[in-house]
């Protein structure tokens, strides 16, 4: 059974890096690389994107050699480094990429938890505890506080997705209806068939592994590398002192995603619809006109810095009430929890916000959004790697397109 296990983690480690290989050098690269690159050369995205598109370019191959180097005899390693290091990293660069644009302050601290953890599991994996380094040692059980809470997020996250995925999976395995079409395909060609079979068969194996496995192997390994530390931080300090670390992080971290997720056009909205008729009101929202000068920016760039209003993310509850047969109630409560975690990434307002903001900003500040804010919209305009995208939103912006009539 342990040379099972230890084949089985060896197989999904270098199946699933040469599947990554062939994608990002055969997939990506050709697809969209290069005109990434050619972009950056022209100045028309930011450079974050690029350093995203060189770390999709360099993770497969430096981690393959990684784990031929140091871990290729040791499976349950391997494990570790893939679930733990590779893939998440991976997703992280891809949504950083192709689905984040420009970031804000709670998804900022949320990438750079997310980032921060790796590292920190990085470093436990290939170096172990630093158990002759004072400082270190504290540092590493602080920042290995942070891993099991990023655990535990990133997994109640994706289990929203992959409890379902795998509902629907097994009823359609159960169904059997896909028995006749492939009995049909055999019969007109039983070797290309066959063949074919085993391997789509064996690769959406290994994808099912990847992605219904995910978040309990991600919460598996970072607890277990939490633990690891703080068992060997005990020894040294105590216990007590590895708890209140913890502890400490853990409300820090809270707080700060709390913090974070205040977004500035709630406050700059209130105070400016209605607009202030008297002396006395007009002179207290003139005081806080930096504060709604940033939250009108915000409302009108909200469709370049979120990925949709909180209200319209309701994907989840259609999909729940389809799939459970469950009342629109019950689908609801769990598309808020879901949107709850993925707040930092969702607008709080709606979708016409950015009309709103723009009259409500020419009519406090005597001029047009466009023309004050030109850097900042520029800067979230080209916060993409759709270059046509980028263009003619630049071009807009700039006035260079004419209207004749």
């Amino acid at each position: 059974m342990k040379t099972f296990i230890h084949l089985l983690c060896a197989g999904i480690f270098w199946i699933w890096n040469t599947c990554f290989l062939l994608l990002v050098y055969f997939g990506l690269l050709p697809l969209g690389g290069f005109a990434i690159l050619q972009a950056l050369v022209d100045g028309t995205i930011p450079v974050p994107f690029g350093v995203s598109l060189v770390g999709i370019l360099l993770l497969p191959p430096v981690c393959t050699a990684l784990g031929y180097w140091r871990l290729r005899k040791h499976p349950e390693l391997l494990m570790r480094l893939f679930y733990g290091i590779e893939a998440p990293l991976f997703g992280l660069l891809l949504l950083r990429l192709f689905v984040l644009r420009e970031t804000t302050p709670a998804s900022t601290f949320v990438l750079m938890a997310f980032s921060l953890a790796i590292v920190t599991f990085a470093a436990e994996l290939f170096f172990g505890y630093a158990a002759y380094r004072k400082p270190l040692a504290w540092f590493q059980m602080a920042t290995h506080s942070l891993v099991l809470m990023v655990g535990l997020y990133v997994g109640g996250i994706l289990l929203f997705y992959t409890v379902p995925s795998l509902c629907v999976f097994l009823y359609s395995v159960f169904q059997l209806s896909w028995l006749g079409d492939f009995f049909m395909s055999v019969i007109r060609n039983p070797i290309g068939t066959a063949l074919t079979s085993v391997m789509m068969l064996v690769l959406f194996g290994f994808s099912c592994t990847l992605f219904v496995a995910m978040p309990y192997v991600l919460v598996n390994l970072y607890a277990r590398s939490w633990g690891r530390i703080l068992n060997a931080f005990s020894r040294q300090h105590g216990r007590w002192q590895g708890g209140l670390v913890t502890a400490g992080v853990a409300i820090a971290t809270l707080l700060l995603f709390i913090q974070t997720q205040a977004q500035p056009q709630v406050k700059a909205f209130d105070l400016l619809d209605p607009l202030p008729q008297t002396v006395e009101a007009r002179q207290d929202v003139l005081a806080q006109s930096a504060t709604i000068r940033q939250g009108l920016t915000n409302a009108y760039l909200h469709a370049y810095r979120y990925l949709s209003p909180w209200q319209e993310s309701n994907a989840l509850a259609n999909w729940y009430q389809n799939l459970f047969n469950l009342s629109s109630d019950q689908a609801w409560f769990w598309q808020t929890w879901h949107n709850r975690f993925f707040s930092p990434f969702l607008y709080q307002g709606d979708r016409a916000d950015d009309v709103k903001a723009a009259k409500l900003y020419a009519q406090f500040f005597d001029q047009p959004i466009q023309k004050a804010e030109r850097t900042t919209i520029q800067k979230a305009l080209q916060s993409t790697v759709n270059r046509e995208e980028t263009k003619a939103g630049l071009l807009n912006i700039n006035q260079e397109i004419v209207y004749l009539a």
